[in-house]
């Protein structure tokens, strides 16, 4: 991976980034690529190379992020890209919340539908639900790759896997570390992501962030 200008975030690890490209490779996706989440742009600048490199279509993508995740995150990304000689002119951003994107700009972002999902936003449960509201726009046989699905990150591992349980038309094809990829095996009967479903989402977000204070405060006092 060339040197990114700047990376305020842990980038994925190395297993991680080549199970992106493995699956890619095995796929041939040409409709719209869409990342919720990008931080410095990493894993953008890793995903467009590899389709660079494989002299295949070069597919659309789409970013979105509120751009207040580290000053001048906005600049950065744009360094980034022109670092690994990407033109920015192949991705679209979107430069806010990934709720409001979706009530204001689902249409265009899912237009001709999305091969590829990427999320890598905030992590409490109620904003990782409201990002898989996207996969009701994924194409079938569209992947969906979901970062920090782990333990640690008690919000994307709930929400994944609740969402696995009521949407059997979704599986799971690997899990690198925290990476799990996930691929849209059928169409979708139902609304993958209701508004049930997102208020129950907030309501255990605010329990799980009690929990998550009082762990850290027994902790301060036993040191």
């Amino acid at each position: 991976m060339r040197e990114c200008a700047k990376t305020l975030k842990p980038e994925l690890t190395q297993d991680e980034l080549e199970s992106i490209v493995n699956v890619l490779s095995k796929r041939n996706l040409k409709n719209n690529h869409l990342e919720v989440g990008t931080a410095a742009g990493g894993t953008l600048c890793e995903i467009i190379n590899h389709y660079k490199k494989s002299k295949e279509h070069v597919p659309k993508f789409k970013v979105i992020d509120s751009m207040k995740y580290f000053p001048d995150q906005f600049k950065t990304i744009k360094e980034n890209l022109k670092l690994n000689g990407i033109d920015d002119v192949l991705v679209d951003f979107y430069q806010k919340s990934s709720n409001k994107a979706f009530r204001d700009d689902r249409q265009e972002i899912a237009n001709g539908g999305i091969d590829f999902l990427f999320i890598d936003g905030n992590h409490k449960l109620k904003n990782v639900m409201q990002d898989l509201r996207w996969c009701a726009n994924v194409n079938k046989g569209g992947l969906i790759c979901l970062h920090d699905y782990s333990i640690k990150f008690i919000g994307v591992k709930y929400a994944v896997d609740y969402f696995l349980m009521k949407n059997k038309n979704y599986t799971i094809i690997s899990l690198n570390d925290s990476l799990v990829v996930l691929e849209k095996i059928g169409d979708s009967v139902r609304k993958e992501v209701s508004i049930l479903n997102i208020i129950t989402a907030s309501i255990l977000s605010f329990i799980f962030q009690q929990i998550d204070s009082i762990i850290k405060r027994i902790g301060l006092f036993c040191k």
